[in-house]
């Protein structure tokens, strides 16, 4: 029996005449395809987005401030092509540009390891901006005004552009510092940070010292934007001399998560230490206290660590007194996977109506929690990442 005639197109395709031709060509097929899987293979996994969505928060009084995205939408130093040009923050259907040295793409510190590349805003440039929007014009004298941001674009020197959904993030802009001096007649309380673990359920640390001569209350804690907040946070206040055992309660065991320790709180902070646990240096383990150790308070106290309402502290600082806020992961709302949270607070205080500069109480009906409140903000940032559900 003859083969068929070949058929060609052009003289240069020919009908396959046999099986082998046919296995020959898939076999072709399927080594091509292997070849691609093992090329995508050996490049690793995708790279994360420039701008990836997460929680941010920050703050400016016009002089002073923090607002931070992660990003690295731009690589290279000021030298280079590749840099950045402008990043623009959109609130609602306004966008606000702001140009070098209103921005600065330079790494920051936010771990133990590495730095972390992120764009940082000038608080001034902030405030100027910002001073403009709905949030600002709706607010009051004196409050502080919050401003929802929805998308960040960063644009290079290069001319390339990046432009993203920020997830969730908000900026607050804080009465100027002139304007709280005046109104409160003095501006004493001191809001710092501690570095914690790179293990564990912590995004961090406050620690918050009333340095002055009157006695205060610290009424409320904005650490994320309110659709982000679960506003559950570990406090405490009393003097001084009990700061190490506080830190060693939140902070547990070396390398041991909140989460596997015992007496877990719902805000994602361990609030004992297991048995045998070393404890960090410059903290006590609270286990090892008794009531005449000079740094143990009683768990029946008022400014006793316990789970709080971030926006109702009531927390009261005498002079030289300090108070401590832990900020969980649970602090934050879920999302759907973890996200990156880059934050940095403010807490509001208010002097105690019930005491006087010389300490005597003084008589009176008490004021409204949110009365006559002055604000600090934090320039230690809040770093980690949310609970994903799945």
């Amino acid at each position: 029996m003859k083969s068929p005639p070949a058929v060609g197109v052009r003289g240069r395709l020919r009908v396959l005449s046999s099986s082998s031709g046919l296995l020959a060509l898939l076999s072709a097929i399927a080594l091509a395809l292997t070849l691609g899987a093992l090329a995508g293979a050996v490049g690793g996994p995708a790279l994360p987005p420039p701008i990836p969505p997460g929680v941010y928060f920050g703050w400016t009084d016009g002089v002073d401030g923090r607002f931070q995205v992660l990003a690295d939408a731009c690589s290279g130093s000021p030298a280079d092509a590749n840099f950045v040009a402008s990043a623009s923050l959109t609130s609602g259907a306004r966008s606000f540009e702001f140009q070098p040295p209103a921005i600065d793409a330079t790494p920051a510190a936010l771990t133990f390891a590495a730095a972390v590349p992120v764009l940082s805003f000038d608080p001034r440039a902030l405030r100027t901006l910002m001073s403009g929007s709905a949030a600002a014009a709706s607010g009051a004298a004196g409050d502080p005004l919050t401003t929802e941001l929805t998308r960040l674009t960063v644009r290079c020197r290069d001319y390339a552009m990046h432009s993203a959904r920020l997830g969730s993030a908000a900026l607050v802009t804080l009465p100027a510092p002139a304007v709280a001096r005046v109104a409160n007649g003095w501006e004493h309380v001191v809001v710092t940070g501690r570095r914690v673990p790179p293990s564990g359920d912590l995004l961090g640390v406050l620690v918050v010292s009333n340095d002055g001569d009157r006695t205060i209350v610290l009424r409320s804690l904005r650490y994320a934007p309110d659709g982000a907040s679960r506003g559950r946070v570990l406090a405490a206040a009393g003097p001084r001399e009990l700061l190490p055992a506080w830190l060693g309660a939140v902070f547990g065991n070396v390398g041991v998560p909140a989460s596997a320790a015992s007496g877990v709180t719902e805000s994602g902070v361990s609030a004992a230490r297991p048995s045998g646990a070393r404890p960090l240096a410059g903290t006590i383990d609270p286990a090892t206290l008794s009531p005449w150790s000079a740094g143990y308070q009683d768990p029946d106290a008022a400014g006793a660590l316990r789970e709080r309402s971030a926006g109702e502290l009531d927390l009261r600082l005498s002079p030289g007194d300090m108070a401590l806020i832990a900020i969980g992961a649970e602090a934050l709302a879920r999302t759907v996977v973890p996200r990156p949270a880059l934050l940095y607070p403010v807490v509001g205080y208010v002097e105690d109506p019930t005491v006087g500069p010389s300490g005597a109480a003084v008589p009176g009906p008490a004021a409204s929690p949110s009365a006559g409140l002055a604000w600090r903000g934090s320039t230690t940032p809040l770093f980690g990442s949310t609970r994903g559900w799945r």
